[in-house]
């Protein structure tokens, strides 16, 4: 039996201000300084994607 991995990115999942907010709670509350650094770049492009969705 094989197991079947599927790719996972965070971003797909912030699909609204509210969870974005959630997310960098999360990040903060756990206190990793390059967790944060990394939350930072995908919170832009989720944001990114959110500003192309509205445009459309």
């Amino acid at each position: 039996m094989s197991d079947l991995v599927t790719p996972f990115t965070i971003v797909e999942r912030l699909d609204s201000e509210a969870a974005i907010q959630e997310y960098l709670a999360q990040v903060i509350a756990d206190g990793d300084a390059e967790e944060v650094i990394r939350a930072q770049a995908n919170i832009q492009a989720a944001r990114s994607i959110l500003a192309s969705d509205i445009t459309q």
